[in-house]
């Protein structure tokens, strides 16, 4: 599906070709979905015209004029046996302002990227590939890329000096953050690594396949303990109070860090995905094939304080600043990022249109935002 936002005055247009065995349309066939759900034919919206040549390539190009009300149209085909859209997008408008930031760069990197973590001048990226990659975070250029996982890379995370990685293939990767050299690996075969994270002396990964919960020497790789009866699936990782708190499908356990027992269990509605922590804040993301939601928790108080869009979407990863809670949600066709206020959840605002698809990693320091997508790494400036 084409979206298409647009204001009165502008001028947009859509590269596309037709990817169907159907023919090309004629703008009779088209129908344009307004944003109250009322449907229009293509030559029903002044000023909007579409131009295919015989071998199905073209271009959708609108002349908008003021006295048009601002709408956003979803271009699709109807046909007898099919509602789904013919069109394949080659590329999109890019003068549109999105709204909440206002893009900076948008580099083309490696294909279908699932994981972003930004540390210092840097950010990482890993993607379904087996690449993982560093680049500048002032420009998205590269400094360097690997291949020494062997599966659909998750979980980076970095503190400067080393990068730590988890693949679906059973690996854990320390990697040096200068040139992208192995340092150590840790397989577990039966096992898919969603998230790591380090506190200096140990490397944490939860598992995704059995659930595992493991601590890693951060020299050299070898197993410290090994947790595998809490739950049957876990993700994300992160570090508080000193100690790793692990999302699972079962809640957000809080082991200790020297032996692996449990501290303490939150019942935080989650499957684990992502996690993200603000103090005692947490913001943890359900990501169901079917639907999805994002849960803010107070652990200190051991309280959920809100929920959003349950039901709705498919949260991809969060961020949780001081005042912020940042969401990307997204599939292979659309990608989005969702900013709500921290103390009731409420939508401050929700950019839509991204030219990147497929949103996963997202990354907030100050007014720079960062996130990766289907072959992208982008920067934006908070507006």
């Amino acid at each position: 599906m084409v979206e298409i936002s647009a204001e009165p005055g502008d001028t947009v247009s859509v590269d596309f070709e037709v990817i169907n065995s159907g023919g090309i349309p004629d703008e009779q066939d088209i129908l344009l979905t307004l944003e109250n759900g009322d449907k229009v034919t293509l030559d029903e919206v002044p000023g909007l015209e579409l131009e295919v040549d015989e071998t199905g390539d073209g271009q959708l190009v609108w002349e908008i004029s003021e006295d048009i009300e601002e709408q956003v149209y979803d271009l699709c085909v109807e046909s007898d046996n099919t509602s789904d859209c013919i069109f394949d997008p080659l590329g999109e408008f890019n003068e549109l302002e999105i709204e909440g930031f206002d893009v900076v760069y948008n580099e083309s990197i490696s294909s279908d990227n699932r994981s972003l973590f930004k540390s210092g001048s840097r950010i990482y990226v890993g993607s379904t590939n087996e690449v993982l990659g560093a680049y500048n975070s002032s420009d998205g250029s590269e400094i360097w890329e690997n291949e020494l996982h062997t599966d659909e890379i998750r979980g980076i995370w970095s503190d400067g000096d080393i990068v730590t990685s988890g693949d679906w293939d059973g690996n854990i990767i320390s990697t040096n953050a200068d040139d992208g050299s192995e340092n150590w690996t840790y397989t577990r075969s039966s096992e898919r690594w969603f998230g790591t994270h380090s506190d200096g002396s140990s490397v944490y990964a939860g598992g995704f396949n059995d659930g595992s919960l493991v601590s890693l020497d951060v020299n050299d790789g070898s197993e410290q303990w090994l947790v595998d009866d809490l739950t049957d699936s876990a993700e994300d990782v992160l570090m508080y109070n000193g100690n790793p708190l692990f999302g699972t499908e079962d809640g957000v356990f809080h082991l200790d860090a020297d032996d692996g027992s449990v501290i303490d269990t939150y019942d935080v509605d989650t499957d684990g995905t992502s996690m993200s922590l603000n103090g005692d804040l947490l913001s943890a993301t359900d990501s169901t094939n079917t639907s999805g939601k994002v849960t803010h928790y107070d652990l200190d108080n051991d309280e959920e304080l809100w929920t959003s869009f349950e039901g709705e979407t498919r949260p991809r990863d969060v961020y949780l600043s001081d005042d912020i809670t940042y969401i990307t949600i997204g599939s292979n066709d659309y990608g989005e990022i969702l900013a709500h206020d921290n103390s009731d959840g409420s939508l401050v605002w929700e950019a839509r249109d991204l030219d990147t698809s497929n949103i996963y990693g997202i990354s907030i320091e100050g007014d720079d935002i960062y996130y990766s997508g289907e072959n992208d790494l982008v920067k934006g400036k908070l507006v």
